[in-house]
């Protein structure tokens, strides 16, 4: 049985205890203050954006690529959410991503919610982290700094900026307790949602292979995290939520930083590979209720075909370099996207329609 790791087990105790403790006492002497609530939400925002996509979709997955000076802000805060460096994030969520639901997976749902959601922080492991760092990470000077130096950012980060901006609004207590102390336990166990409620909860649209599980509702506390069995099987995508309407707030920052040129080299899955698996898991669903798959098989390879004519023919739209031979890939291209929307509402309409007939026979 591995030892107790006693300085996370005191943090992740200690501090609800005292938020539980301090807030009625604070509320006693200086009331609800309106100011205090907007920088805890603001900085709650910034710290859940760093480790979003800072520590998640940028250092651990590659996602996309970043300015220095953003890098070091995804640093910074990330730091303030008390969650350890950047080395040791990425370093276990790469090996949560490779061995994920086995006994090599940090953070493993089958040993229960509570081991996924934090008992696996409150245990020492036994790893040689020094060899298991990412050597890609490494060759950041800022990440390597940020891992060295770790402990006085982070407490500068959580409880010195905020106690000194509640300052500059006029209550430097508000702003430790509200600012660092009630919002680092809110950053720190929406993050843990995503390993322990997104493994258990929800739908799987992308695939069963393992646990992991798409939920709107976690999404919404986690700035875009919760649409996870997307995430497992495209992890690279810089995209959490890929429909437009998706609510993921990260997503919609990295374009935004991509737009003046902090963010740049986006990685997108291609379409047709994740309507591939979307179609995959219907056609699984459909079976499940009795319609034999190959009902809809010549259809399935349209649609698929029919994506696979649009990449094509975008890719040569932008490498084309003849202004006549562009206009008409143009064309060819307005075409085929045309019939691929018309053969993806023929597919959802026939699906729909023999789910419900499976169902009332």
């Amino acid at each position: 049985m591995k030892q107790l790791n006693w300085v996370n087990l005191l943090f992740f105790t200690v501090t609800p205890l005292a938020a539980v403790i301090v807030t009625p006492i604070y509320h006693y002497y200086y009331g609800w203050e309106w100011k205090i609530f907007f920088l805890t939400i603001v900085l709650a925002s910034i710290g859940s954006v760093s480790i979003t996509a800072g520590y998640h979709r940028l250092f651990s997955h590659r996602a996309y690529e970043s300015s220095p000076w953003l890098r070091v802000l995804y640093l910074l805060f990330g730091a303030s959410n008390f969650e350890g460096s950047a080395l040791y994030w990425c370093t276990d969520h790469r090996r949560h991503h490779r061995y994920i639901d086995t006994e090599n997976d940090p953070y493993n749902i089958k040993k229960g919610f509570f081991h996924a959601h934090m008992g696996w922080f409150m245990k020492k492991s036994d790893l040689d982290y020094e060899s298991l760092f990412p050597a890609d990470l490494l060759k950041d000077p800022w990440v390597r700094l940020q891992h060295r130096y770790y402990l006085p950012i982070a407490l500068v980060m959580t409880f010195g900026l905020p106690t000194l901006l509640g300052w500059s609004l006029g209550s430097a207590v508000g702003g430790l307790v509200y600012g660092g102390l009630i919002r680092v336990i809110l950053n720190q166990h929406s993050t843990f949602l995503i390993n322990s409620f997104c493994h258990m909860f929800g739908r799987q649209p992308y695939g069963k292979e393992n646990t992991a599980k798409d939920s709107f509702i976690m999404s919404l506390f986690t700035f875009g995290e919760g649409y996870h069995n997307f995430h497992h099987h495209f992890q690279n995508d810089y995209r959490n939520g890929v429909r437009w309407y998706d609510w993921d707030p990260t997503k919609w920052f990295i374009r935004m930083m991509a737009a003046v040129g902090a963010c740049y080299r986006l990685k997108k899955v291609p379409q047709g590979n994740i309507v591939k698996a979307r179609m995959a898991m219907e056609l699984e669903a459909l079976a499940s209720k009795g319609v034999p798959p190959d009902r809809l098989h010549d259809l399935r390879q349209r649609v698929e075909q029919a994506h696979r004519l649009v990449r094509s023919l975008y890719e040569d739209y932008r490498s084309s370099k003849s202004k006549r031979l562009c206009l008409s890939t143009k064309a060819e291209l307005k075409l085929a996207q045309i019939e691929l929307r018309a053969l993806n509402k023929q597919w959802s309409a026939y699906t729909r329609i023999m789910g419900r007939l499976a169902v009332a026979s």
